[in-house]
């Protein structure tokens, strides 16, 4: 959905200095608003799985703020 592109999109430019980028096609979209998006994380030229937890706790402290803020503002106009 919209979401996940939308969240890929903001994240992306984050984790490319990394050689990380999100991979939505393995990833998970919610059904409901209250289930977690769950997204999967790959390395750019081998495109071999990244767990969450593998990634630094400054990145992952970034990356959930922005996409914390993203989601607060996602279909307002």
């Amino acid at each position: 959905p919209e979401v996940m592109a939308g969240m890929a999109k903001l994240w992306n430019p984050v984790l490319a200095p990394v050689g990380l980028e999100v991979d939505l096609d393995n990833s998970d979209a919610p059904i409901h608003s209250h289930d977690p998006i769950v997204f999967e994380l790959v390395r750019k030229g081998s495109g071999e799985k990244v767990a969450y937890g593998q990634i630094g706790s400054g990145l992952r402290r970034v990356l959930f703020g922005m996409g914390h803020l993203w989601l607060l503002s996602y279909g307002r106009t």
